[in-house]
């Protein structure tokens, strides 16, 4: 899934631009998508950080 869903995107925005079909609504709701997305990443990387104890003994 982490691999599909960008290279689909990769593909279908540029050929939505060349055709014509790409708005800008559907380009600012992929730009706050992609926001949303990486604040979230952001904030689950570090509460991982946080509760992290270590993996060895």
């Amino acid at each position: 899934m982490s691999t599909v869903v960008p290279i689909g995107i990769a593909v279908t925005v540029p050929a939505q631009a060349v055709a014509g079909r790409l708005d800008g609504l559907g380009l600012l709701a992929m730009l706050v998508g992609t926001l949303a997305v990486w604040l979230f990443a952001g904030w689950f990387w570090e509460l991982g950080l946080r509760n992290y104890t270590g993996a060895s003994a």
